[in-house]
């Protein structure tokens, strides 16, 4: 994280999970699905 706010040399290992996030900007502006990603990504 970028910020003023920050604490400088913490390091949060706080698992987030920010799909609700991005399921809820999609709906109030009315997105088209992002499909799946997944195939894009090397999570190997």
């Amino acid at each position: 994280m970028i910020s003023p706010f920050a604490k400088k040399g913490y390091v949060d290992h706080t698992v987030y999970d920010t799909n609700s996030i991005l399921r809820f900007i999609s709906r109030v502006h009315d997105l088209a699905p992002l499909g799946d990603l997944t195939k894009s990504l090397d999570l190997a």
